[in-house]
């Protein structure tokens, strides 16, 4: 799987808006990281582009621009 996190400057093909190591950080410094660590580096992958594409349907309109 393909995995692009955008930075900041439109990378086109982009289909994250943040990667492992921050996601990974956000949910240790929560106390919710157990099953994040558990979990594989593709479905670590996969949760994060799902966790994008719920972002763009649910706030897209937002986002216009």
């Amino acid at each position: 799987m393909t995995f692009i996190v955008e930075d900041g400057s439109g990378i086109y093909e982009a289909n994250a808006y943040a990667g492992r190591g921050f996601v990974g950080n956000y949910l240790t410094s929560r106390n919710r990281a157990t099953a994040w660590e558990a979990a594989s580096e593709e479905a670590q992958k996969a949760a994060i582009i799902a966790a994008t594409d719920y972002i763009d349907r649910r706030f897209g309109p937002v986002f216009l621009g």
